[in-house]
């Protein structure tokens, strides 16, 4: 092949790059978040009994249809089995070894972002709910066990999946190995983290969000690739939102 072909198909491959990237973002930062919350608006669940302060049952309805949307995404674009997608047990001790260590790591800056402040203020944590076990429990039920196991298939899984075809390079530093898609992807996941309006158009985001989506992206991406699974990231995820409630309903009940 000629130079000038060659350059041409370069060209061609990074522009197709750049279309895969731009689809699968909008895909997973905008499309199926967004169809997910028009099928949790389909009622108004704070009038039910089951949460009638509305803290917990319409984000758990709108994070199971957001994992039903991407398990129908995976099966769109056909050609990997779910085990393939990351619903596997591979590598599981190995997963839960290093979840082990995460729960303590992570344990010491989020005390720090969570709880310190308010104790350092004599201020404690405001809820936009009355504390009764019904609320609590939702609430940690949800940030467990429902954050994590709805939004990683969708951020590791399927978009980790679909970028690793175009970018299936990894950047190398000694024995450790990470994936250009797990950058992508955790690129994606903070984008995921903005709030965006159209009407009038603007965007706003917290700062700190930002910084522990993208340290916590990349450790999640970096978890999926080393084990093939999404059970470490899964497990991570929950954590991570659940720790930050819990740490907030204890400074609560210290500071009565």
């Amino acid at each position: 092949m000629s130079p000038s072909l060659t350059r041409r198909a370069y060209r061609v491959k990074s522009v197709d790059r750049v279309f895969q990237l731009v689809g699968v973002a909008y895909i997973a930062a905008w499309l199926i978040p967004i169809q997910a919350c028009v099928i949790a608006n389909l009622r108004d669940w704070s009038r039910g009994a089951i949460d009638p302060s509305g803290c917990f049952l319409w984000i758990s309805i709108h994070h199971v249809a957001q994992l039903a949307l991407t398990l129908l995404f995976m099966k769109v674009f056909a050609g990997k089995t779910l085990s393939e997608w990351g619903f596997n047990l591979r590598e599981w001790r190995l997963s839960l070894r290093i979840f082990g260590w995460f729960c303590l790591v992570y344990l010491v800056p989020i005390f720090f972002y969570s709880a310190f402040p308010n104790l350092r203020s004599g201020q404690p944590p405001q809820f936009g709910y009355p504390l009764i076990p019904r609320n609590v429990s939702g609430v940690l039920g949800f940030e467990f066990l429902g954050a994590g196991t709805c939004e990683e298939p969708l951020f590791r899984g399927l978009v980790m999946g679909l970028l690793a075809r175009s970018w299936p390079g990894k950047l190398s530093m000694g024995r450790f190995s990470f994936p250009v898609g797990g950058l992508w992807a955790t690129l994606i996941f903070m984008i995921a983290h903005l709030s965006i309006s159209l009407a009038p158009f603007s965007i706003t985001t917290d700062f700190w969000q930002q910084v522990g989506a993208l340290g916590l992206g990349l450790y999640y991406a970096a978890v999926f690739y080393r084990t093939g699974s999404l059970l470490g990231p899964v497990l991570s995820h929950g954590y991570s939102d659940g720790i930050i409630e819990v740490l907030r309903y204890v400074t609560a009940a210290l500071m009565r």
